[in-house]
């Protein structure tokens, strides 16, 4: 196990067991079966300041 930053503090209410056989899927298939955890988030505003996946892609291809 190790650990995971994200952008967004809440609390984990579910996680995706399935990694636990196949953790390539988080590779493979990251927005569909390589889902690894859903969160409620502390402020759900600050939902509305994440980027989108396109958004995220833009700035990191620069």
């Amino acid at each position: 196990m190790s650990d995971l930053y994200a952008p967004l503090t809440g609390r984990v209410v579910a996680r995706n067991d399935a990694l636990d056989s196949a953790p390539e899927q988080v590779n493979s298939d990251p927005y569909g079966a390589g889902w690894m955890f859903e969160v409620v988030p502390v402020n759900p505003a600050a939902v509305d300041e994440l980027l989108g996946a396109d958004e995220y892609r833009a700035q990191v291809e620069g």
